[in-house]
């Protein structure tokens, strides 16, 4: 019995060892060797804060066809209007450390121009786990919403062989374009 006990034990300590080990402050480059990695997690993490709203920048221009990475700058504050269809954790990634604990991960939210679009109408806005905590996002209360989304244009070039203005030839195509939204500075729900 005792033997049980303190093997139970460890169970635990270790348990709470290996979450507390997750959940350590992870910095702003995130952990990536590349260089090219922690520039595009150092934009994934930048502090959110208001800036004044591209006007030129809209759901249509975010989903038009072409030539994606330059279309766009990483420092434009934009503010877009349109329907959420699907959502997903973001899981572990190098922007925060791969870690397993969900409060810490991306909410990964799926924008298009109606609920019934398809992959050629649809982009991402990525909501940190800071947002999550500050605003308590719910994504079941977000889908199927029509939401007004501000925040940073990101292009993440890790996402874009799931793009179709990207991957020309490839069957992973679940988005339209590899720019997103990120990090989400207001969600708020629009008028239909």
């Amino acid at each position: 019995m005792k033997t049980l006990l303190y093997t139970v034990g460890i169970i635990v300590g270790c348990t709470f060892t290996l979450r507390a080990q997750d959940t350590a402050k992870c910095p702003i480059i995130g952990k990536s060797k590349s260089i090219k990695v922690q520039g595009l997690n150092y934009l994934r993490n930048r502090p959110i804060v208001s800036k004044p709203i591209d006007p030129k920048t809209n759901i249509d221009t975010i989903l038009k066809s072409g030539s994606d990475s330059t279309r766009f700058g990483s420092s434009w504050f934009v503010s877009v209007t349109g329907w959420v269809v699907g959502y997903e954790d973001g899981g572990p990634q190098s922007c925060n450390c791969f870690t397993h604990d969900e409060d810490n991960q991306d909410l990964v939210l799926y924008i298009a121009k109606s609920l019934n679009s398809w992959k050629d109408s649809i982009f991402t806005v990525a909501v940190t786990p800071n947002y999550k905590k500050t605003h308590g996002i719910e994504p079941d209360s977000l889908f199927g919403q029509k939401v007004t989304i501000s925040g940073y244009m990101l292009y993440d070039f890790e996402n874009a062989k799931y793009s179709l203005n990207d991957c020309k030839n490839c069957n992973k195509a679940k988005i339209k374009t590899a720019w997103e939204i990120h990090p989400v500075v207001t969600i708020r729900k629009a008028p239909k």
